[in-house]
């Protein structure tokens, strides 16, 4: 069955792909700084390789956050155009970071390449500003936790609302249900997002929350 909300997602993105970072850079600017602020609060494991998976990665934007501190970057997007984009900017920045497209959240995970090990066993998973376009959140954190090892930590940033977003009761559910929910933490950062330029820019109020995996 096609996942109508997923297309919708997908030729948005694609439309907007080469001007995003442009459009949106005073909030890459801030996630950015508020994402570096927090490495410690992460948890990112004390080791010589550190294995990250970016899920709806967009152009890059929690990967270049975190490159400093991960050896190993991949990302998955539903959109080839953003998926270009993220590739340009690894290779001009020489960033250790690859993205793919696919989709990990619909009824059957395509392309069947991220049914290889490859794929699976990471650090850290995480997504950025997409669970709020997911049509089933839940399915989407619990597949994201299937990519974690054992003591692994998902990593999730979104919108706090209650018709657009999440509230801390309803994304801690999101990680227990997944069973990610160990040391979960939810912090609403103070600044809030800007999205888009001039007239028709907004504020957004965004949350970043983690909890880890500890069973298999």
């Amino acid at each position: 069955m096609v996942d109508t909300n997923a297309e919708l997602n997908r030729e948005f993105h694609d439309a907007h792909a080469q001007g995003y970072n442009n459009q949106h850079a005073s909030g890459i600017e801030l996630l950015t700084e508020e994402i570096r602020s927090r490495v410690d609060w992460i948890g990112l494991p004390p080791s010589d390789k550190i294995r990250m998976l970016d899920y709806a990665c967009g152009t890059g934007l929690i990967s270049v956050a975190l490159a400093p501190y991960v050896t190993e970057t991949v990302g998955i997007d539903i959109s080839p155009n953003m998926v270009e984009e993220y590739n340009k900017r690894a290779e001009t920045d020489k960033i250790p970071m690859r993205a793919h497209a696919g989709n990990l959240v619909s009824d059957e995970e395509e392309p069947v390449v991220f049914s290889s090990p490859d794929f699976f066993a990471f650090d850290l998973v995480t997504i950025g500003l997409g669970f709020h376009h997911f049509s089933d959140p839940t399915l989407a954190a619990q597949r994201m936790a299937a990519r974690l090892r054992c003591g692994g930590k998902l990593l999730i940033i979104d919108n706090v609302s209650d018709d657009n977003g999440f509230s801390h009761e309803s994304a801690e559910k999101l990680f227990r249900d997944a069973g990610v929910a160990t040391d979960f933490e939810f912090s609403v950062i103070d600044r809030e997002l800007r999205i888009g330029r001039g007239p028709a820019a907004w504020k957004q109020k965004v949350f970043i929350a983690r909890g880890t995996k500890t069973e298999l």
